[in-house]
Parts: structure tokens; sequence; C-alpha cells
């Protein structure tokens, strides 16, 4: 993987959805390869989120198309405005779609969303003490009850976790703490936020939580890093 690269490993419905909505309405085409026997090209047609299902244009290839119903798992790679993306299919049925022959699938359960970074990104040394230094948001009223339920713990707290990694457009937070994982969402919006760094003015920032990535540990540590993309960025000078 390219290092400047920003991976969005989606395993949200709701994200998976609004990802394959922005396919569909660009009309952005799919590939399924089948090494020697060619490459089917296709596209979303319509997207059912009630009941879970994606319909795909059918090509004129008789073969290509009897391949991929007779197949049990196939690969879907796309290419989005620079970003690749890449999902996995089961079970695919040939269908009739408003007169037309087109293939019914499942939406996938997780998709992968690959955007070339605008900056590099720099990964900080282990003896690096910068800190980005969060409140947890208040529920919204459209807020699950889990999550209420959870920031019950935390409320008016002020948490500290420090920098993996930074670039002008965002950052990597270290997350070593179980519970707290929970309450990092998909595309939250963290606002009066503050970045401390040794021998440096501190920087107010407000951000969007965009991934979650899983570290492994040989001694089975819970750590994960928290992609974030700053939304808003101010200094402030410390008087000395």
């Amino acid at each position: 993987m390219e290092e400047n690269a920003h991976v969005l490993q989606l395993d949200d419905r709701t994200a998976i959805v609004e990802k394959l909505t922005q396919l569909a309405k660009n009309k952005c085409q799919l590939h399924v390869h089948f090494g020697n026997l060619g490459t089917l090209s296709t596209e979303i047609i319509e997207l059912n989120a009630d009941d879970g299902s994606l319909i795909l244009d059918c090509r004129e290839d008789a073969l290509l198309n009897k391949k991929i119903v007779t197949t049990a798992v196939v690969e879907f790679h796309g290419l989005f405005d620079f970003t690749k993306i890449a999902f996995i299919g089961k079970a695919i049925k040939k269908i009739t779609h408003q007169g037309s022959d087109a293939f019914l699938v499942d939406i996938p359960n997780k998709l992968q969303w690959v955007a070339r970074r605008k900056y590099d990104r720099k990964t900080l040394s282990v003896s690096n003490s910068s800190f980005c230094e969060i409140i947890f948001p208040k529920p919204a009223v459209n807020s699950s009850n889990e999550y209420k339920k959870q920031h019950e713990r935390v409320a008016e707290q002020t948490f500290q976790f420090s920098l993996y990694d930074v670039s002008l457009s965002g950052c990597s937070l270290l997350n070593e703490d179980k519970q707290l994982s929970e309450l990092f969402l998909p595309n939250m919006v963290f606002e009066h936020c503050k970045i401390i760094k040794p021998n440096s003015n501190e920087i107010r920032i407000s951000f969007k939580i965009m991934t979650k990535r899983h570290l492994d540990d040989e001694e089975g540590k819970f750590s994960e890093l928290i992609g974030v993309k700053f939304l808003d960025v101010k200094r402030k000078l410390i008087k000395k």
C-alpha cells in the first residue's frame, strides 16, 4: 500500500451505503477479473438499502455473465475520482430488471476505499511526546442509546491521546482503551480539541473521525489508530 494513501476499511452499513450511492450516481465502472477468460465490466444501476441489495448492469458477453453467477465469491474493483474501491460479492444472481438482464447481489459487509492523500503524512517517533486533548461530544437527539449510555462514563472529562502520525490535513490518534473505542463513531465531529507538542504553540482543532484500525500486539494488549480529518486549525500563541 502506498504511504501517501488514505485507506478506509469500512464495515459500518450506513457508511458503505453512502459510498456505494456515490458510485451509482457517478456511474462508476466496476471490474471483475476472471484470469484468461477476461474482465467483466459493470456498474451499479440501483441500490436498495431497505432490502440490502445492489442491481448491477449485465453486459453482452454470455460466457462472462455465466461465470459471474457460477462463481461463489467474486471481487469487484473500481476507480472513482482517483480513489480505488474494492469489495466482495457472493451468490450473485441473474435477474430481469425493467425489461433487461441484470445482476443481483447483496450490499457487502465490508468495503475498501483507498484515496491518495493531498499531503504526505509523517509517522512520529516512539519517543514523541505530542498528544491530542479531547472531550467526547455530548449525545445528539438522534444519538443511539448505546452512545448515550457510554457517554455517561466520560461526560465533561478530558482525555489525552498520543499522536501516531500527522499531516496538514489530518492525523492518527493512538487509543489504548478498549472501552473508549466505542465512543469513536464514524463521521463523528469533535470540537474544541487541542494538539500539544513540546516546545511549540498549542494548536486548537476540530476534526472528523474517518477510520479506525486495530493494531496487532503480541502480548494481546488492545490498541488502535483513530484516523481523523482536520476541519479547522488555529494556533494559540503561548506566552513564555
